[in-house]
């Protein structure tokens, strides 16, 4: 495939719509780059089963998205037989690309991690808040229990904050594909912790349970976050 690509005139692979194959590291390393040089601008459809990944990190995706303008259809599966594992998707990495696929009707892929990586302005906010909150509690018979609550809370309000202002943005991007019909999102067990109230709080209740179900997202409310 890597020679018959790259062996291709310049121009000629232009006229491929739709594609199905498998997909390996070393493809996705090696002969994807040339496939999207060569076939980019005209790709459709665009079928892959992934084998041989076992959660490695990869960003191929993202590169898909951003070379693609008149993708329509966009399907990574495990290959025939095969089960997960998939490659290791961090949805930091899809949006680290300026998506130009705007004509996407059909996108199924698989999101292992929200990448969480808070500023320097997260945290001093949010540890602002839960230091005034803490020293509230200390007026009341249960100050100290509480503000302990607090102190410890601390790290999982930093850490929910930035997954949820990348899920937030995930949503806009997908929001604005304007053909856009069939989504499935096959998201790994740790994007499933974010704790609801942490949703709505950091997204300006922007992130409602309508948005989140669209994308296959079912976040559960839990006490004491």
């Amino acid at each position: 495939m890597f020679r018959f690509i790259t062996g291709m005139p310049q121009g000629q692979g232009q006229g491929l719509q739709g594609l199905t194959m498998r997909i390996t590291p070393l493809y996705a390393n090696r002969v994807l780059p040339a496939l999207l040089q060569q076939c980019g601008s005209t790709l459709q459809v665009l079928r892959l089963g992934e084998l041989g990944f076992a959660n490695l990190r990869s960003t191929y995706i993202a590169d898909i998205l951003a070379r693609c303008p008149r993708l329509k259809v966009f399907v990574v599966s495990s290959a025939p037989g095969k089960l997960r594992p998939f490659s290791k998707i961090a949805l930091q990495d899809l949006l680290s690309a300026e998506w130009v696929c705007s004509e996407l009707e059909t996108l199924s892929i698989s999101i292992n991690e929200l990448a969480a990586v808070a500023t320097a302005q997260d945290t001093g906010t949010l540890y602002d808040g839960l230091a005034s909150l803490a020293l509230e509690d200390t007026k009341n018979e249960k100050g100290s229990q509480l503000g302990s609550t607090a102190a410890q809370t601390y790290q999982d309000y930093v850490k929910f904050s930035s997954m949820v202002r990348n899920v937030l943005e995930f949503y806009r991007r997908l929001n604005a594909l304007p053909k856009l019909v069939t989504l499935s999102l096959q998201w790994s067990q740790v994007c499933q912790t974010v704790p609801y109230e942490c949703g709505m709080g950091f997204s300006d209740h922007l992130l409602d349970v309508d948005k989140l179900q669209w994308m296959g997202l079912e976040w559960s409310a839990r006490s004491g976050v």
